[in-house]
């Protein structure tokens, strides 16, 4: 389908059935997949799996198709979003006043004899009206009980409606004058839950208009796959997306196994019978007998040949993998599904290489006429597992290079600050580090904060305070550092961010006007150790601290691994001869010892232990 037909126009849903278009596409799909000639071998995919439905499910591995009805919608969403985004457009000004001239897109009505066009967009307001939902401003627009703007809430809306009719929309909760929730009034309002996810929404100190944001992407934008997946969770039933659930969790668990990944991917195989066994081949017409080539019993589909056939039987038996014959569950997958479930990686590991062995014992002997014995192939598994244990003992190390603080060429302030988040209790504690050209602490301290929603926000409320801090101390020329790169790419970008953390973003940007020059820089842990210390730590002791020209004791050791060896090595120069004082009750000789000052670790600064002759 052409790409920009089908995202301005509907395809008719005569078009969409069996008989036409989309059949049509199908039809094509189908026959380059599984092959259309007697020249072709018809092995990839599993037969009954071959509707349109079931190939475009969502999965958890394997080729994707879309339900091109589906995605034509998810197309015409987007049309349907940039009027919401950009209402002064020309195409919003012109559909506005032939259609909804007093209200909004997502109130306005097909009306009398429409345009195909017009017509088409409506129909995905739907859709749209299903993803849509609000960040907080002003809050005049938002409807407590009927809009979705309440962040990890369900379906972004409160549980349990209120019945108080004086308080309908979100402004009525917010003091305007102090930019803050009235929290008693929501407590007395709101059921726990409720309002301790309305308390953890951060709110812009300047007023600003409420925005509409797409909840399918973090960004808040609205994207075309977010709305294709959308869709197609809505026809799901409970059943389906149970069985969806435990596919995903199934595949996480097998795609981290320590195994090569020719295993993981045959066992992938195995699970949707995409592997050419007697029964598949029989059945696609490349062979003339199903039986099982090892015991020539049975036909050999994937129940008999990795669980009744004998061979299977002895193997699993000597692996200590018997109960796997007990209470098995109908369905091929829910078997294998339910022995991951009840085993733990080890377990895993073992039946994933039991389950490859067999595969690979079968082909020798349809291909060479050799075959495994049970015991042969119980220590076959045995002993590949361990050859594996042994490499991953044996893997060198490879050594990384470490980025570490860097000292400034030109005369400015370089402010690193980190976060550490407490997720039970939703507590954060921030700390920064303020420091000249040449690694001088100029001031060091941290932030105790509560009621904070997500790491996401605690590293947003963290980024937001060196910036207070440089106009605090007067700062003109800063550089701020962090090792948030998401948070720092929001800081320096121009475009209206839509995320959870758009608030603090939005107080950010008000900030930064105020200084003469000021960059956020991105930097790894490793260049950031020493705020991350001060963070860490005062979220362990649950206290602020606040020091000028010094770091607390327990960062002390942290703060000389960050010094430039350059610099400590210019310092000594500087001091000369005479830094260190001989003991009086040595004697002057060269070789006698020679006994530093001690000072106490935790009002010590550098600029003191320098001046006082301490040699590091």
């Amino acid at each position: 389908m052409d790409g920009v037909l089908g995202s301005c126009h509907r395809v008719e849903k005569s078009l969409a059935s069996d008989s036409n278009l989309f059949y049509d596409v199908f039809s094509f799909t189908k026959n380059f997949m599984r092959g259309n000639g007697i020249n072709y071998y018809k092995v990839l995919v599993a037969e009954g799996s071959w509707t349109w439905k079931n190939i475009c499910e969502l999965k958890y591995g394997g080729l994707v198709f879309r339900d091109l009805a589906k995605f034509n919608v998810a197309l015409l969403a987007k049309q349907g979003w940039r009027l919401l985004e950009h209402p002064d457009s020309l195409v919003a000004q012109v559909l506005k006043a032939k259609y909804y001239p007093t209200t909004n897109f997502l109130q306005a009505r097909l009306g009398r004899r429409p345009s195909y066009t017009w017509k088409s967009i409506w129909a995905a307001k739907s859709l749209i009206k299903e993803g849509l939902g609000w960040r907080v401003g002003t809050g005049e627009h938002i409807l407590i009980n009927e809009d979705a703007w309440l962040p990890g809430a369900a379906n972004y809306r409160i549980c349990y409606p209120i019945l108080n009719t004086d308080i309908t929309t979100v402004a009525s909760l917010i003091d305007s004058n102090n930019r803050k929730w009235r929290e008693e009034l929501i407590r007395n309002t709101f059921e726990a839950n409720d309002a301790d996810r309305i308390l953890q929404i951060p709110l812009a100190l300047d007023e600003h208009a409420d925005m509409v944001i797409w909840r399918g992407e973090p960004s808040g934008k609205f994207t075309i796959r977010s709305a294709y997946r959308l869709l197609q969770t809505q026809d799901r039933t409970l059943d389906s997306t149970a069985t969806q659930n435990t596919a995903t969790l199934f595949y996480k668990q097998l795609w981290t196994l320590q195994i090569p990944n020719k295993i993981k991917i045959m066992l992938w195989m195995i699970t949707r019978n995409y592997i050419p066994t007697m029964a598949n081949l029989y059945q696609r017409r490349v062979v003339r007998d199903d039986k099982c080539p090892r015991c020539k019993a049975c036909s050999e589909n994937l129940w008999h040949k990795f669980v009744g056939c004998p061979a299977a039987t002895e193997l699993w038996k000597r692996l200590d993998f018997e109960w796997i014959n007990q209470g098995e569950p109908s369905e091929w997958f829910d078997w294998v599904t339910w022995i991951f479930s009840k085993c733990g990686e080890t377990q895993r590991r073992v039946f994933v290489c039991g389950m490859w062995v067999l595969w690979l014992d079968r082909n020798r002997n349809l291909h060479e006429g050799k075959s495994y014995t049970g015991e042969d192939a119980a220590n076959h598994v045995k002993y590949y597992i361990g050859e594996i244990d042994g490499l991953n003992g044996r893997q060198p190390k490879i050594t990384e290079e470490v980025e570490n603080w860097k000292v400034l060429e030109k005369p400015k302030i370089k402010i690193n600050f980190d976060a550490s988040f407490d997720s039970k209790n939703n507590r954060l504690a921030s700390g920064i580090v303020a420091r000249t050209e040449n690694g001088e602490v100029e001031i060091s301290k941290s932030y105790f904060h509560i009621v904070v929603g997500t790491a996401f926000d605690a590293e947003a409320i963290a980024c937001y305070k060196p910036v207070l801090t440089g106009l605090e101390m007067g700062y003109t020329k800063v550089i701020i550092e962090g090792d948030s790169k998401s948070i720092v790419n929001k800081c320096m970008a121009q475009s209206v961010d839509k995320s959870q953390v758009s608030a603090h973003i939005r107080n950010i940007r008000r900030e930064r006007s105020k200084f003469q020059t000021i960059t956020f820089h991105y930097v790894p842990r490793s260049a950031n150790h020493l705020a991350h210390t001060i963070a860490t730590t005062s979220l362990k002791e649950m206290e602020s601290i606040y020091l000028l020209e010094e770091v607390p004791c327990y960062a002390n050791r942290q703060w000389e691994l960050d010094r430039p060896r350059e610099l400590i090595e210019m310092k000594k120069r500087k001091i000369g001869k005479g830094v260190f004082e001989s003991d009086p009750n040595q004697n002057s000789q060269a070789s006698s010892p020679m006994k530093m000052k001690s000072y106490p670790c935790k009002r010590q600064s550098w600029r003191q232990v320098i001046h006082n002759g301490w040699r590091f």
